[in-house]
């Protein structure tokens, strides 16, 4: 089958660009010296996940216990560490017959989130990391409240205190791929601050793990940094070609729609809406960029309509049953929404595969 030939809207997956996405970061992290725990948040595919973990990764990252369930048994992942914090005891249960077949590693955000998770282990131990918040402000402790509550987490029954973990998202909303940087670096600086801090007082804290698709190149750049869990950089998206200066090129996940309808000059409809595109909006392009017609924007979306709109001079330049390529804005909540997706090299289509972790949100 060919390109030209799926139906549509499909969600396509270029192999090359992939692997290129891929083999970068490794070697970055390779030439570093750092690990690379890629969050599989962004693609929840266990044959992308099989090929980082081919190409060098240390283990996976999820952010849920489902996603870690679908890794372990789908893509063989046997080194996982769930950024999120765990809590009931049917979650608990799932946590201590996920540690029976993988080394499982988890997130600390309170004291008493860590009091309930010991509490819930049984006779299971298990690493754990504290999230420490560097500027974020969503969860975890604050820099000095890590400190004061480490000793006591270290001390509960079942918890093997191993690092301190960060998500910089903050640094993405900044409009410079330099101010981008600078803050990742930043945050780095001050997780490697909390570990050294604690190794002071005698815990044995040797992984620290910043974690963000635009700021994991320059946290590579700071001494004590042991690991890095960017997720995006598989496709990149067209938030990350705004922000970090990339090439639409790079983007590795897109769209393929039909242009359905033309109903005005500046006005065209194609058969790709909410459901396919999801709500995440960007600048002046909307929720995605047209490969062929970058001056063809997404504004809007009803549930099965995209409502593109024409920017240039003149009429748009389509025709109706012509196709159509979308660089979505968020690519992360687009893979979610679809069942598999569509794999190319060139415009062959070579195989699909199924999103085993979509929808895995417990």
């Amino acid at each position: 089958m060919t390109l030209n030939e799926l139906d549509t809207p499909a969600v396509v997956i270029d192999l090359d660009r992939l692997e290129a996405n891929l083999g970068a970061m490794q070697a970055a992290c390779d030439a570093a010296g750092v690990a690379l725990r890629p969050h599989i948040k962004t693609h929840k595919c266990p044959e992308i996940a099989r090929f980082q973990l081919r190409a060098g990764a240390r283990g996976l990252t999820v952010a849920k216990l489902g996603e870690a369930e679908v890794m372990a048994d789908l893509a063989g992942c046997d080194d996982l560490f769930i950024a999120y914090p765990l809590l009931g005891e049917s979650k608990l249960a799932r946590l201590r017959a996920l540690c029976e077949r993988a080394e499982v590693r988890v997130s600390v955000c309170s004291l008493d989130q860590a009091r309930l998770l010991s509490a819930g282990l049984g006779a299971t131990r298990v690493k754990v990391r504290l999230n420490v918040d560097t500027g974020l402000l969503r969860d975890g402790f604050e820099p000095d409240a890590a400190l004061d509550a480490a000793q006591r987490i270290a001390d509960l029954p079942g918890l093997d205190l191993v690092g301190v973990f960060t998500h910089e998202g903050h640094c993405a909303r900044l409009e410079t791929p330099a101010a981008v940087a600078e803050c990742g670096r930043s945050s780095a600086r001050r997780l490697v601050e909390v570990a050294e801090r604690l190794r002071e007082q005698g815990l044995p804290v040797t992984e620290v793990a910043p974690g963000s698709t635009p700021t994991a190149l320059a946290a590579l750049d700071v001494p004590g940094v042991t690991e890095v869990r960017p997720g995006t950089y598989c496709f990149w998206d067209a938030n990350y070609v705004h922000r970090l200066g990339l090439d639409l090129d790079q983007c590795a996940a897109r769209v393929v729609v039909t242009v359905v309808d033309h109903p005005a000059p500046e006005r065209v409809i194609v058969d790709g809406g909410s459901k396919t595109f999801f709500a995440d909006s960007g600048g002046w392009w909307g929720r995605a960029r047209c490969v062929e017609l970058p001056e063809l924007t997404l504004p809007s979306c009803s549930e099965e309509h995209g409502q593109a709109l024409w920017t240039g001079a003149g009429a748009a330049p389509v025709a109706l049953g012509q196709r159509l390529t979308f660089v979505p804005h968020h690519i992360c909540p687009v893979i979610n929404l679809v069942d598999c997706v569509n794999v190319l090299r060139g415009e062959e289509v070579l195989d699909t595969w199924r999103i085993a972790a979509r929808g895995m949100v417990s």
